[in-house]
Parts: structure tokens; sequence; C-alpha cells
């Protein structure tokens, strides 16, 4: 079991808490990214963008029963568990908690 850190911080930093309340709420905990880079399943490492290339373990080394302690802004925020497989989300679902197009994982908080 591995513990993780996430920042869960939109580019609009105003709705950061609130976004990452109804996402967890929800059971997800999900990434967005600066450029469009796809299922990160797909994804090949040495082609994503230098600033992207953090998020490659989301998909290929997050397993579940991992432990998430979840920050917004710069403050803990809750702690998760990993409950399930990485999944793509293509567009938004905002009744999952999904707000953007990216990536998400099932999380149980704990």
């Amino acid at each position: 079991m591995t513990s993780w850190r996430m920042q869960l911080h939109p580019n609009f930093p105003g709705g950061s808490a609130r976004h990452a309340a109804e996402s967890l709420s929800a059971g997800f905990v999900g990434l967005d990214f600066k450029w469009d880079v796809g299922d990160l399943c797909r994804a090949k490492y040495e082609e994503l963008p230098l600033e992207e290339k953090n998020q490659w373990a989301f998909a290929h080394e997050m397993i579940e029963g991992d432990h998430v302690l979840i920050f917004s802004h710069h403050y803990p925020f809750a702690l998760a568990r990993v409950d399930g497989p990485y999944n793509y989300v293509r567009s938004p679902v905002p009744e999952i908690g999904v707000w953007r197009q990216g990536t998400s994982s099932p999380l149980r908080i704990c």
C-alpha cells in the first residue's frame, strides 16, 4: 500500500474547495490538465508534456487500497482510500462530481 498526496486546485482557485467536496462526496477524485493529454492508459510517457509527467502515476501506479491525502489549496481536506481502478472521463459528468474532462479514480472516504 502506498500513500499519495493530491492537491485539488482547479484553474479557478475560488472554486477548488467546492469542487473537491463535490467530487469526494460522490466518491471520486480527479485530475485536470493544462494540455489535453487524453487517456493516460493510452498516452506514452515520453510524449507527455513535462508539466504532465507527474500525472502518469495516477493511472499506472495508484492502486486499490492506497491512501490519498487530499489537499484543497495548501490545507489538508480529506483522507481517502482508492476503491477502484483509474477511469478516463471524456466529458464532465456533474452527477458523479466530475466537473471537467480528465481522469478519476473511485475513492472511499476514510
